[in-house]
């Protein structure tokens, strides 16, 4: 994600552009917009983004002078400046209010393919407009539709109005179901949801293999002094046992080798459910620490380590210098990048470069139906409506679209193919009567022209960032804290290693006379100090004393079942606090393996969501207060599923 101050800065610093836009034309202050962008991208790098308060910037009117037509400003040197100024002028010309001032620089935007003019809504939004209003809000989305923060903006804004509670809350929830169509937005969650949840694998996982390995730990412990000496204190045969699993960590093979000595123990002393359970927890741990880590690397750094960013960002309306540059010299071999020049090259007034760009993309790919549709918008400006409807039904052809259906029904009705427009537009008001629908009132009651330019396909992009090999030294990095040694290094080097003690410890397990605790006192009962037991639950005094009551006296034997039923009181209690405080323990005690694993996989979950609730890396400016709600919804699934599964075990429990 964009991790830099400086792309941070510098998004604040269009946001302060814009918002000086706002500024009554009376106001006094520099006329450029790129010296405006530097005052005021310094002033926020102290305080905070979104730039000075309306009441203390200034905006020139040198603009209006400068540049009479809209359509062609003059006096910029980048496409950066001349789009800018372009919505510029569309917000800063006559009108009623906010709202059609923003439908107005929304239908500008949209000529120019940016389908979301972020910076131009996080000024609307931003902590210098504390207050400004639900007008505010409302063209912050309209010109963003798809940002998150400015949808939750509305919210609170309506929320306050205190109207339509109903109506904030369910702009609240548009603003989550906005994530996924917000490509930046999407990159920046899915990154911290991936994060999150390999962590919860790798966590969850390991802390199933230690509370069953744990349970058995005294068990093992004791029939592994056996073979050594009957005569071995207790204390020497755990220290003994303690000594072998610690010793991968001396090898430094870190908590991974540790997980597979409990892994091994748990096995041999697990019933069938149990052995399934804890090979589905290792397998957890793998996945976590190899492919889900990898993915949440790529995540986390290929968006910035390609040239991925660099387009998105060019495209939305505002390039650092070095954009272009890293643009340029990815082009040839990068479809997006030279996409993006395509767009730069067309909003800079160089029609003919942004063709041979566009046609060049569409020969490498000739199922593009994205370039189609722009290089047919480059030649409506270049007054060639008979190659424009060509190139729309092609990418009509290539991918049906209700917004590409409506540019042609735009070129049939400026070439006067009156009796095309109709069915055309009908065809496209049954694809996407929404979109339709907006794009019909933004073009009101104005006979020019209106195209809109597609943005970058997300598919595309999606492809692009998934596609990248930037995540191998970040899941290196991840696996370094549980593995450092051999184990870390490779995929096959563990799951190998986790194979081989599951064959070598299921098949110790059949040659192994495991001992056990008795059911009713806890006392261990040992097949070869008591062979006699066999395969009893009980051992022999609770045997004689529940099944054979006529052997044993009255009293002694009323005063032991109540020292037993008060020992089971106790042990209740503790239990029902370990169950409920300590994940993973309730399915373990309850004999429910399955609630155990979950239960510590939800515990994960929800504390890690907790803890990264404002995401893994910096809010590139997309998300605001969406993050923590997001994420504190993930958290409060996974505590339902943790009392789902505490419940279902002290369920169980009750019923054994």
């Amino acid at each position: 994600m964009r991790g830099s101050k400086s792309r941070v800065v510098a998004l604040a610093a269009v946001g302060g552009c814009f918002l000086a836009f706002w500024v009554p034309a009376s106001a006094q202050g520099p006329a450029d917009p790129a010296q405006r962008a530097a005052q005021v991208g310094s002033e926020v790098a102290s305080t905070g983004p979104g730039g000075e308060s309306p009441a203390d910037s200034g905006a020139g009117t040198g603009l209006e002078a400068q540049s009479p037509d809209p359509a062609t400003p003059a006096g910029f040197a980048s496409d950066l400046d001349r789009t800018a100024a372009v919505v510029r002028l569309a917000w800063r010309a006559e009108a009623d209010g906010p709202a059609e001032r923003a439908r107005r620089a929304r239908r500008v935007a949209l000529q120019y393919g940016m389908w979301n003019f972020d910076p131009a809504a996080r000024a609307l939004i931003g902590p210098e407009l504390k207050g400004a209003g639900l007008e505010h809000a409302q063209a912050a989305v309209v010109l963003s539709p798809d940002l998150p923060a400015a949808r939750m903006a509305l919210a609170r804004e309506i929320w306050m109005e205190g109207d339509s509670p109903i109506a904030a809350v369910r702009t609240a929830f548009g603003a989550l179901l906005a994530i996924p169509r917000h490509f930046e937005s999407s990159v920046w969650f899915s990154a911290t949801t991936l994060y999150i949840c390999t962590l919860a694998l790798i966590a969850g996982g390991l802390l199933t293999l230690v509370i069953f390995g744990a349970l058995a730990f005294f068990h093992a412990a004791h029939d592994i002094g056996d073979l050594i000496s009957s005569a071995m204190p207790a204390f020497a045969r755990a220290a003994l046992l303690g000594a072998v699993m610690l010793a991968p960590l001396a090898l430094q093979q870190g908590l991974l080798g540790l997980a597979l000595t409990l892994f091994s123990v748990g096995l041999i002393y697990g019933a069938v459910r149990q052995r399934l359970v804890l090979c589905v927890a290792a397998i957890a741990v793998l996945v976590g620490m190899f492919p889900m880590a990898r993915l949440a690397g790529v995540l986390l750094t290929a968006y910035v380590e390609t040239p991925i960013e660099a387009a998105v960002f060019s495209t939305e309306g505002f390039a650092l210098p070095g954009d272009m540059s890293l643009l340029e010299s990815a082009a040839e071999t990068d479809p997006i990048a030279a996409m993006a020049l395509a767009v730069a090259a067309r909003r800079s007034g160089d029609l003919s470069d942004s063709e041979a760009r566009y046609r060049r993309l569409l020969q490498q790919d000739p199922a593009h139906y994205t370039a189609a549709n722009n290089v047919a918008n480059v030649n409506v400006e270049l007054d060639r409506l008979e190659s424009a409807i060509d190139l729309y039904r092609q990418s009509v052809e290539m991918r049906d679209s209700a917004t590409v259906r409506f540019n042609l029904s735009q070129a049939q009705g400026q070439a006067f193919k009156l009796d095309d427009v109709g069915p055309t537009l009908a065809a496209a008001q049954r694809l996407d009567p929404k979109r339709i629908a907006e794009l019909t009132l933004l073009q009101g009651s104005d006979l020019a022209m209106f195209t809109i330019d597609l943005p970058l396909p997300r598919r595309m992009l999606w492809d692009r960032v998934l596609a990248s090999s930037s995540g191998g030294s970040f899941a290196a990095e991840l696996r370094s804290a549980v593995a450092p040694g051999v184990l870390g290094h490779s995929a096959q080097v563990s799951a190998g290693a986790f194979a081989l003690i599951a064959i070598l410890s299921l098949m110790g397990a059949s040659r192994v006379k495991r001992s056990q605790w008795c059911d009713r006192c806890g006392r261990r009962m040992c097949p070869r100090c008591e062979p006699e037991l066999g395969d009893e639950a009980e051992c022999e005094s609770c045997n004689r004393l529940f099944k054979h009551p006529e052997t044993t006296d009255r009293e002694m034997r009323a005063a032991r079942v109540n020292a037993l039923r008060f020992r089971e009181l106790r042990l209740a209690r503790v239990r029902l606090i370990g169950s409920i405080f300590l994940p993973g323990v309730a399915g373990a005690l309850s004999r429910c393996p399955w609630a155990s694993f979950i239960g510590s996989l939800s515990a994960a979950v929800a504390i890690l969501a907790v803890v990264w609730r404002n995401g893994v890396s910096p809010d590139p400016l997309v998300a605001g207060v969406v993050a923590p709600i997001a994420f504190g919804l993930i958290a409060v699934l996974a505590v339902f599923c943790y009392g789902a599964s505490v419940a279902a075990s002290l369920s169980a429990r009750s019923r054994s």
